[in-house]
C-alpha cells in the first residue's frame, strides 16, 4: 500500500534585513580606482547590481564577501530598527 506524505512549509518569520555601504573605495596596485565614495542602502527584497564592464561590480561583490580588502569605508548588514548586524569596517 502506498503512504502519502504532506510537508507543511515551514512559517518562520524572520526580521527584515538590510544592506548599508558607506565611502568605500577601492583602488588597485596598478592605480585603477575601481570603487571611489560609494555609498547604498538597500532595503529588504531582492535587487540586481548591473553596470558597464569595468564599473566595480565584481569588486564590490568580492568586498561584501569579505574575499577582498577595501581601503576605506564601511558596509552594515542587519536588522533596520536596531544597532545590532554584521560590520566590516575598511
Amino acid at each position: 500500500m502506498a503512504r502519502s506524505v504532506i510537508f507543511a512549509a515551514n512559517q518562520r518569520t524572520t526580521a527584515p534585513m538590510e544592506l548599508r555601504i558607506q565611502g568605500l573605495c577601492k583602488t588597485y596596485a596598478n592605480g585603477v580606482k575601481a570603487l571611489d565614495d560609494v555609498s547604498l542602502h538597500i532595503p529588504t527584497g531582492m535587487f540586481g547590481l548591473l553596470g558597464p564592464n569595468g564599473a566595480g561590480k565584481s569588486t564590490l561583490m568580492r568586498i561584501l564577501a569579505t574575499l577582498q580588502e577595501a581601503d576605506a569605508g564601511m558596509a552594515m548588514l542587519g536588522d533596520p530598527g536596531s544597532e545590532a548586524g554584521t560590520s566590516l569596517e575598511c
